[in-house]
């Protein structure tokens, strides 16, 4: 008995080796938009965390200049460089609801999506065009809150209402700052939408534009900071327009996922003061069918290497376990026996609904 629990042994531990060596692949992915400073050496598995082989990851993230891009780019990094044997491919996309619709048909493996639009699809309800219902969305974990923000060069304009006339983008068309735009805008938020022309392109597309003039205003939820707003300061002078606190009661009111959140005056050169205005979070999520253990080591390797995320993008630090409760999507099975592991006590609607079968 003895003989074979030494042999088992060290077969795992040769299995492991190997998977160190070579599991990562050859390349990192191209699309990665920062490199975060690696840990001092790579880490390896604890002696009873599962061991993989040649797994390969595909991530969700949003437009090249957003900033969803760049904290998912960070995630993606973190576990290619500490989780042997699992490459995570980077994947530009229009943002939230193009994430839905591929997590959901099995093109996509972990996906940033606003919570908003990942709970309408677990429930089934108030979905937006080409969305299904998917109560087999499960989160991983929560990221950090997005803030709908509302720019123009406009430096007289002080409110959305002088934006009648006007060309506004909402950013890639299905993506979570079109989605977020057409609610605030539309009949149930602030009922502007037919009074101005909206048009949809990349986001970091839309900075462009209103650079060159093609675009009056930029509007969206989105993760900040956002490169295509840094970038754009580099030449010009944005102007931040605020909602009305009375703007903010009817929106807070009519759409209960949102929440009044504010951004520091110093995360853009045009804020001189805190932006106040209101986000809903975004999370990391995926199919209820992804392997218990491969959305265990995922958590738990981003967790354990929270600071290189953090150092990869100023709002991580808002990715904490405890901030799980930010966002209403039951969590995966692999990702809560993480949980439980780190003593989280998880609210009882985030478990997931397998417990109970």
């Amino acid at each position: 008995m003895k003989k074979k629990l030494i042999a088992l042994i060290l077969i795992s531990v040769f299995v492991l080796s190997l998977s160190a060596c070579g599991g990562n692949g050859s390349s990192a992915p191209t699309a990665a938009p920062t490199q975060p400073a690696a840990p001092s050496e790579p880490a390896s598995a604890g002696d009873s965390d599962p061991v993989f082989n040649n797994i390969k990851v595909s991530a969700g993230s949003g437009t090249a200049g957003g900033g969803q891009y760049v904290y998912v780019g960070g995630i993606t990094n973190i576990i290619n460089t500490n989780l042997p044997g699992v490459e995570v491919i980077l994947e530009a996309t229009k943002g939230s609801g193009e994430n839905l619709v591929l997590l959901q048909n099995g093109e996509m493996d972990i996906a940033s999506i606003e919570s908003s639009i990942a709970y309408n699809a677990y429930i089934g309800e108030n979905l937006a065009e080409g969305e299904e219902a998917f109560p087999e969305v499960r989160s991983l974990f929560a990221s950090l809150p997005t803030h709908f923000i509302i720019t123009t060069l406009d430096q007289s304009a002080s409110n959305v209402e002088d934006f009648a006339g006007k060309i506004v983008a909402f950013g890639p068309y299905t993506g979570s700052t079109d989605i977020s735009s057409r609610a605030v805008f539309g009949p149930q938020g602030l009922n502007l939408i037919e009074s101005f022309t909206v048009t949809n392109a990349g986001w970091g597309d839309c900075f462009t534009s209103m650079a060159d003039g093609q675009v009056y205003a930029v509007t969206g939820g989105s993760i900040h900071p956002a490169s295509a707003i840094t970038e754009l300061e580099a030449t010009k002078k944005v102007n931040f327009v605020r909602f009305t606190e009375e703007q903010m009661n009817t929106l807070t009111t009519n759409f209960p996922y949102y929440k009044r959140v504010s951004l520091p005056a110093d995360m853009y050169n045009g804020l001189t003061e805190e932006y106040e205005t209101i986000g809903a979070w975004q999370a990391m999520y995926a199919h209820s069918s992804m392997d218990d253990d491969l959305a265990y080591m995922i958590t738990k390797t981003v967790f354990e290497h929270i600071d290189v995320l953090q150092s990869t993008h100023n709002g991580g630090y808002t990715t904490t376990l405890e901030n799980i409760g930010e966002q209403p999507v039951p969590l995966h099975m692999g990702a809560y026996r993480y949980y439980q592991e780190m003593g989280i006590d998880v609210p009882a609607e985030l478990l997931p609904p397998e417990l109970n079968k």
